[in-house]
C-alpha cells in the first residue's frame, strides 16, 4: 500500500477510536478496519497497529503539542488526528522507522508550511517549555517529560531538519529568483526556476525597457515594519477602560437610611432528575487509565495453572510425537545411507576389477601384437581370427555381466522398496500406537481427576451429614432431657428442680458433657483445618507454576524482544554505512564532474580570450594598442594613490585623540 493510503487509514482509524472510546474498546475497532483491509502486509499492519495504539495511549501529549502549537502559532487546527499521529511518531517512533519512511508518510498529510512549520515548533525546546509544558504538567511529572519528550526531540533534531524538513521544502514549488540590490532594476522580477549556467556565455538579448509601476519599485526599498508582540491572554489586561465619570451618589434622602427588604426565603425541594448524573468523558478516561489490582481468587488461579497444565501436555506431546518422528526417519536414514555406501563401495570395487581387466586384455593384446610382428607375417590370418575369437568371447562375458548386474540392481531396489515401505509401516504403527497409549493416557488422568473430585465430592457430603446428625443427635437429647425434667417434676415435685440429682452430681456431668462438646467441637475445627490447609497448599503450588510460567513468558518475550532489537541496530549500522559509502561516492562523483567542467570552462574562456585578441589585433592598429595600454597604467597609478590616500584617512581617524 503507498505510504498517502497507509497515512488516510491511519488517521481514519485514530478518528474513529477518539470518537468512538466509550462505546466500543478501540482494539476491538482497530481489528475491524484491519480485517477490511487485506490488501496490508504484516509490517504495514504492525505499523498501523503500533500507531494507532501508541498515539490514542499517548493522547496526552500529542493532544499538549497541539495545543502548544496553536497557542504559539496563533492558528485554528482543523486536522486534529492527523497532527496527533505526526506529534507520536517525531517522539516515539522516529529513531525506529527513520526519516525517509517518516518523509514518505508526512507528505501531503496537510499542507507543507503548515507541516513544516509544526516541525519546527515541535524541533524548539524553548517554546514547547513555554506553551506545551503547561498542559503536560497536569497529566504527567517531570522526569517523564524530561526523558521520554524532550531528550528525544533534540537527539533527532539534526537529522529531522536534514532529512524530512529539507527534502520537504525541495518538494514545494520552485522559489522566486532575487536580484541583487547593488545593481540597477531594469526588469520586473518573474518567478523562475534556477537552471543550471550555459557551458559557454553568450551575448546578452536586448529586451525593451519596460519599468514596474512605480508603487512595486518603492517595495523593493521598503522597510517592513516589525511584528506587534503577542498577546497573553493568560494574563489580566494592563490598561483596563475606565468610566467617564463615577456615578452619581444621591444623599440627603430619608430612605437611604431605612432597613432594606428581607425576602422570605422559600424552602424549595430537592429536584429529583429522572436520569443520574453522568460522569464527563475525561474523568470517564481517567477512570478507565487508572490502573486496578484484581484479587486472584482460588477459582482464578485453578483457571489460570489448568490453562498453562494443558498448555504444557500440549506441548509435552507434540515433542514426543517430534522425537519419535525424527527417531524412526533417522533410523530409516541412517539404514539407507549406510545401503548407499555398501553400493557405492561394491560398484567401486566392480569398476576397479573391470578396469583391470580390461587393462590386462589390452596388455595381452599388446604383447601378442608385438610377439606377432617380430614373428613372420605369415601366422596374422590365424592371430586376427584368434582375436575376434577372444572379443566375441569378452562381449559374451560382459553382456552376462551386465544382465547379471541388472537383475541384482533390480533385486537390490525391490529389497530396498520393500524395507523403506516396512519401515514406513512400522513407524504408522508406533505412532498410532502412541497416540492411542496418549489417549488413554489422557482419559486415565480425567477419569482419574473425575474420580478424586467425586470423592472430595463424597467426604464433604458425608462431613455435612455428620455435621447434621450431631446437632440432630444435640437437639434429640436436649428435647429428651427437656421431656424428662418435665416428667420428673410432674412425678416429684420436690426433687424436679435438679432430676433427683445432687449438686455436685450435675456439675460432673455438666463437666463432662462440656468435655464431649469440646471435644467434637476441636475434632471438627482439626478436620476442618486440615481441609483447609491441603486446599491452601495445591493453591500455593498452583500458583508458583502460574508465577513460573509468567516469568517464563516473560523471559522468552524479553529475549525475543532484545534479539529483534539487536537485528534492528545491524540492520540500521549496516544501512548507515551503505548510506554514507553511497554519499562518499556521490561525493567524489561530483567532485570529478565540477572539476571536469570547471576544466572544461576554463579552457573554452582561454579559446575566448584568445579569438577576442586576435580580432582586436586585427581590427585596431598598433597605436590604439599602446593607447590603450598607457591609459590603463594611468588608471593604475590613480587607483594605488586613491587606496593609499584612503588608508591614510582611516588611520588617521583611527588614532586616539590626546
Amino acid at each position: 500500500m503507498k505510504p498517502r493510503d497507509l497515512w488516510e487509514l491511519m488517521t481514519d482509524i485514530v478518528t474513529q477510536c477518539l470518537q468512538d472510546s466509550l462505546t466500543d474498546s478501540p482494539e476491538l475497532m482497530l481489528d475491524d478496519a484491519l480485517e477490511n483491509c487485506p490488501s496490508l502486509s504484516e509490517e504495514e499492519e504492525a505499523l498501523v497497529r503500533e500507531a494507532v495504539m501508541g498515539t490514542l495511549h499517548f493522547e496526552k501529549v500529542s493532544e499538549g503539542m497541539v495545543r502548544g502549537y496553536r497557542d504559539c502559532m496563533r492558528h485554528i487546527v482543523t486536522n486534529r488526528c492527523s497532527m496527533y499521529l505526526v506529534a507520536y511518531m517525531m517522539i516515539f517512533q522516529y529513531t525506529v522507522l527513520g526519516g525517509h519512511r517518516i518523509r514518505e508518510l508526512f507528505y501531503r498529510c496537510t499542507t507543507t508550511p503548515r507541516l513544516v512549520e509544526y516541525l519546527e515548533y515541535m524541533l524548539d525546546p524553548e517554546s514547547l517549555m513555554e506553551y506545551s509544558n503547561p498542559y503536560w504538567s497536569h497529566h504527567y511529572d517531570m522526569n517523564f517529560i524530561t526523558n521520554s519528550i524532550f531528550r528525544p526531540l533534540l537527539e533527532i533534531t539534526p537529522r529531522v531538519r536534514e532529512d524530512v524538513i529539507e527534502w520537504l521544502l525541495n518538494k514545494t514549488a520552485a522559489r522566486v529568483v532575487r536580484v541583487d540590490e547593488s545593481e540597477d532594476v531594469k526588469y520586473p522580477t518573474t518567478r523562475t526556476v534556477a537552471t543550471q549556467p550555459p557551458r559557454v556565455t553568450s551575448a546578452p538579448e536586448e529586451h525593451p525597457g519596460k519599468l514596474p509601476p512605480e508603487e512595486v519599485r518603492a517595495m523593493l526599498y521598503t522597510i517592513p515594519e516589525k511584528r506587534p508582540p503577542r498577546i497573553d491572554y493568560r494574563k489580566p489586561p494592563q490598561n483596563v477602560a475606565r468610566y467617564r465619570r463615577s456615578p452619581t451618589e444621591p444623599i440627603g434622602f430619608s430612605f437611604l437610611n431605612r432597613q432594606p427588604r428581607q425576602n422570605k426565603v422559600i424552602e424549595e425541594p430537592p429536584v429529583c432528575h429522572a436520569e443520574p448524573p453522568h460522569s464527563s468523558r475525561e474523568e470517564l478516561r481517567q477512570m478507565l487509565a487508572k490502573p486496578v489490582t484484581v484479587r486472584m481468587t482460588a477459582a482464578a488461579v485453578r483457571r489460570e495453572a489448568q490453562t498453562y497444565l494443558k498448555q504444557m501436555e500440549e506441548q509435552k506431546r507434540s515433542l514426543e510425537e517430534m522425537e519419535e518422528a525424527l527417531h524412526n526417519s533417522r533410523d530409516f536414514e541412517e539404514w539407507q545411507r549406510q545401503e548407499k555406501t555398501r553400493e557405492a563401495q561394491r560398484l567401486k570395487v566392480q569398476f576397479l576389477n573391470r578396469k583391470a581387466q580390461i587393462e590386462g586384455v589390452s596388455d595381452n593384446v599388446l604383447q601378442r601384437r608385438r610377439r606377432v610382428e617380430e614373428m613372420n607375417r605369415v601366422v596374422s590370418s590365424q592371430v586376427r581370427a584368434d582375436l575376434v575369437l577372444q572379443l566375441g568371447s569378452l562381449a559374451v562375458a560382459k553382456e552376462h555381466k551386465a544382465a547379471k548386474q541388472h537383475k541384482q540392481a533390480s533385486k537390490l531396489r525391490r529389497e530396498l522398496e520393500e524395507s523403506r515401505r516396512r519401515a514406513i509401516e512400522q513407524a504408522q504403527r508406533d505412532r498410532l500406537s502412541a497416540a492411542a497409549d496418549i489417549k488413554a493416557e489422557t482419559k486415565q488422568l480425567r477419569e482419574d481427576a473425575l474420580e478424586e473430585e467425586e470423592r472430595v465430592r463424597t467426604q464433604r457430603l458425608i462431613l455435612i451429614q455428620e455435621i447434621r446428625q450431631l446437632r440432630e443427635r444435640n437437639r434429640q437429647r436436649r428435647a429428651e432431657m427437656h421431656e424428662k425434667n418435665i416428667r420428673l417434676q410432674d412425678e416429684s415435685p420436690e426433687d424436679s428442680a435438679y432430676g433427683g440429682m445432687c449438686v455436685t452430681a450435675l456439675r460432673e456431668k455438666l463437666r463432662q458433657a462440656k468435655e464431649e462438646s469440646d471435644r467434637l467441637e476441636e475434632e471438627r475445627r482439626m478436620r476442618f483445618a486440615a481441609a483447609r490447609q491441603q486446599e491452601r497448599e495445591k493453591i500455593e503450588a498452583l500458583r508458583a507454576v502460574c508465577a513460573n510460567w509468567r516469568q517464563n513468558t516473560r523471559r522468552a518475550r524479553e529475549e525475543d524482544l532484545k534479539s529483534k532489537e539487536q537485528e534492528a541496530a545491524k540492520l540500521k549500522a549496516r544501512k548507515s554505512e551503505e548510506e554514507a559509502q553511497r554519499a562518499l561516492q556521490m561525493c567524489d562523483a561530483l567532485k570529478q564532474k565540477r572539476k571536469d567542467r570547471r576544466r572544461e570552462f576554463t579552457a573554452l574562456r582561454a579559446e575566448e580570450r584568445r579569438r577576442n585578441n586576435e580580432l582586436l589585433l586585427l581590427a585596431k592598429g598598433a597605436s590604439y594598442i599602446e593607447e590603450k595600454h598607457w591609459s590603463q597604467q594611468e588608471l593604475g597609478v590613480i587607483n594605488r594613490l586613491t587606496v593609499a590616500q584612503n588608508k591614510e584617512l582611516r588611520s588617521g581617524f583611527r588614532q586616539p585623540l590626546s
